[in-house]
């Protein structure tokens, strides 16, 4: 209870009241920089490329060659992926690589029958 008492207590509202008035406004700014940079990067790039896979495609107003098509599909590709790469950097948890002994393995091998495989592959009973 005493937790509690001292999270709603005056001077954690005051403060937190403070940290809103001088910090606030400035996360809003960063947050619509970003969304409109994207947004403007999303323009810049992907609309000239949707609009040049459209026309080029074999069926389209301007054919391209297939070699070009290929390339601008793996690009595309690449560029679609990048968003997902960013998230998941983000959220792997950050002790993975570095608070294990060596030889530790990220995922235990297991065999069917419910035995536990060591690191050499011999089968652990419980």
């Amino acid at each position: 209870m005493v937790l509690l008492s001292s999270l709603f207590s005056q001077e954690t509202i005051d403060e937190t009241v403070k940290i809103l008035r001088s910090e606030f406004l400035l996360a809003i700014w960063e947050t619509l920089y970003v969304t409109i940079l994207s947004t403007l990067f999303a323009i810049i790039i992907g609309l000239p490329l949707g609009v040049l896979l459209v026309t080029g495609d074999k069926n389209g107003v301007r054919p391209l060659p297939r070699g070009l098509m290929v390339f601008l599909n793996t690009l595309i590709n690449i560029l679609r992926s990048i968003p997902f790469l960013i998230l998941m950097i983000v959220v792997m948890p950050r002790d993975r690589c570095f608070d294990r002994p060596p030889g530790h393995r990220f995922f235990p091998l297991y065999r069917p029958s419910g035995g536990k495989q060591s690191a050499r592959g011999q089968s652990q009973r419980h």
